[in-house]
């Protein structure tokens, strides 16, 4: 055993370069107050192996790495315990900076036992891993630390701004900066004071059966705050609620980068616990020439709201590629959303490329704007955004539970595109429920001005939906509304609606006080855009052909009130209607 008051208990620092330190056997206890209880700083390599070693602290440092290669054999420790001290902390329970590219740090706790690794507390920086790699910490209680911020969890420095800015001033319970491979099992990392993980220039990185919980005090202090990962994160079996602004958010402008996280829960645990400075539940901003790929499975989302004079609420899933040219692939699938203004968000812009599915999630109830929308920004010809998507299986509303109870402009399904852009989407819409919203599978779809030399295009194949049940409907069942600004009337789109075996069943009252209609296509273009209708034969012009040929391809029953129409179509322009091939769709 080695005990001491003020000094390192194993002291590393002299010029040891070129050569190693071994501590093998195990059973090294080291126990200081407010000394430091590993302190290697002098160079060359060190390895600790064996099992049973334990690191204590009171008040000091309990590990500190600094210019010093771990060696192959690794840093092993079966716990690392700092801060145990009523008042007084070190400014660093762990710290790892420049440990070469051999080794790294190993907490094994002892099997599953929560906090058998030992407990990292009341610290400015709790664990802080800077240019190491091969991080393993297991069974500890990484708490309450993320103390004595320099800057507000708003600036470009902290959380404000991780597009163009970094996180590279933020405090935390676990900071993680040009890490390669970090890897934490059965660990609590609550309670800090700004940031739960940060982390920035990450290659690499597993949460499993975590908890990250309660961190952060005010705006844009999050629960784990990613900036520019690569590699594969991977986040399975964890809890990542009750953090002050956004539980995870991820910021990529270069780099590739896969996300896989499953069977995790986003968001508060109840509702009525939100506050002024929440956000998403999970935001991804993905820009630049960053490449990801996102597997996002069994998830739970749920009350992100906000609350700041009454309840308002946050997007659950976001996905935000609308700046340079990023590559996005991926889903969401056999998820849990509740509570969320837009259960799912995917935003596609710039000269980005997106390809992205919505499907099997089979609960997705009380949105407040939308359960799901897809959306490419407008705003230039430069905008080529290509998003393409499958959102089919999902379960929008069960039985008298749809949108919130506030009432209308709550869709179940959002399709949008800004007014002035170049780029594409192709889009399959399919055997989905939807019940209790005021709006049911909604397009709305903006071109571009008459003189840009790329038309944009839509092609939607929207098939086997049944949609029953509206809540104060202010919208239709089914509407596509095209050429949304006379002065963007450039746009083509391809509608595939229905067909033989592939009918959309829609039932009930639907636009009341509006167009009364279940299924409204209202063609607003002034001359220079059309619509391509797979299998319909009639006039380009004839609003009544296409009328039945709409209805004959979905089953719709109208009404029951008064004035209801099972199908509208009302157009502008010369020609607004052509038959052709089928729509370009996955």
């Amino acid at each position: 055993n080695l005990a001491t008051t003020t000094n390192s208990a194993i002291d590393l620092s002299t010029n040891n370069t070129g050569g190693t330190v071994n501590f093998g056997g195990g059973n090294l206890v080291i126990t200081t107050t407010s000394g430091t209880g590993f302190n290697a700083t002098g160079g060359g390599t060190v390895n600790v192996t064996g099992m049973g070693n334990t690191i204590t602290t009171t008040t000091g440092t309990a590990l500190n790495v600094a210019n010093t290669t771990i060696g192959a054999n690794n840093l092993t420790f079966q716990s690392i315990t700092a801060g145990t001290a009523a008042s007084g902390a070190p400014a660093t329970g762990i710290n790892l900076t420049t440990t070469g590219a051999s080794g790294g740090l190993i907490v094994t706790g002892i099997g599953t036992t929560a906090g058998s690794g030992g407990t990292i507390q009341k610290c400015t920086h709790g664990v802080y891993a800077n240019s190491s790699r091969n991080l393993s910490l297991s069974n500890m209680n990484i708490i309450n630390n993320g103390q004595n911020q320099t800057q507000a969890g708003s600036s470009s420095n902290v959380g404000g701004d991780l597009v163009t800015g970094n996180n590279l001033q933020a405090v935390a319970n676990i900071t993680l900066f040009t890490i390669t491979n970090a890897s934490f099992t059965n660990l609590s990392v609550t309670g800090s004071g700004q940031i739960g993980i940060n982390g920035n220039a990450v290659n690499g990185l597993t949460l499993s059966n975590c908890t990250v919980n309660s961190n952060g005090n005010e705006s844009f202090e999050s629960g784990i705050a990613l900036q520019n990962a690569s590699g594969t994160i991977s986040i399975t079996g964890t809890s990542v609620r009750n953090n002050r602004a956004r539980h995870l958010h991820i910021a990529n402008g270069s780099g590739t980068m896969t996300l896989n996280t499953s069977s995790s829960q986003y968001g508060h645990t109840a509702l009525g616990i939100g506050t002024p400075e929440s956000q998403q539940g999970i935001l991804l901003q993905l820009f630049g020439t960053s490449n990801s790929t996102i597997n996002a499975s069994s998830l739970t989302i749920s009350n992100n709201e906000i609350i700041s004079g009454g309840t308002v609420y946050a997007n659950g899933f976001q996905i935000n590629a609308d700046n340079g040219s990023p590559v996005v692939n991926g889903s969401i699938t056999s998820s849990t959303f509740d509570y969320n203004a837009a259960h799912v968000f995917i935003n596609a812009g710039g000269t980005s490329t997106v390809t992205f599915n919505t499907q099997n999630n089979l609960t997705m109830t009380h949105c407040d704007l939308q359960a799901i929308n897809y959306t490419v920004l407008g705003g230039s010809a430069a905008i080529t955004a290509n998003l393409t998507g499958t959102i089919s299986g999902n379960q929008i509303g069960v039985g008298a539970i749809g949108g919130t109870s506030a009432g209308a402009n709550i869709h179940a399904i959002d399709i949008n595109s800004g007014s002035n852009w170049a780029g594409q989407m192709h889009l399959t819409i399919s055997n989905n429920t939807i019940r209790q919203v005021s709006g049911g599978i909604i397009l709305t779809l903006a071109g571009a001005p008459a003189a840009n030399a790329v038309t944009p295009e839509v092609h939607a194949k929207v098939t086997g939906n049944t949609i029953s049940n509206a809540l104060n409907p202010t919208e239709e069942a089914i509407k596509l509304n095209a050429a949304v600004t006379s002065a963007n009337p450039k746009l083509f789109v391809c509608w595939d609606v229905g067909g033989t075996g592939l009918q959309n069943v829609v039932s009930g009252d639907w636009a009341t006080g509006a167009s009364q209609a279940s299924l409204y296509l209202r063609n607003r273009f002034t001359g220079n855009g059309s619509i391509r209708l797979p299998g319909y034969g009639g006039s380009s012009t004839d609003d009544a052909a296409v009328t039945s040929y709409l209805a004959g391809r979905n089953s719709i029953t109208a009404g029951p009130s008064s004035g209801q129409v099972a199908v509208l179509v009302t157009h502008t322009g010369t020609t607004p209607f052509t038959g052709g091939a089928a729509c370009t769709v996955p």
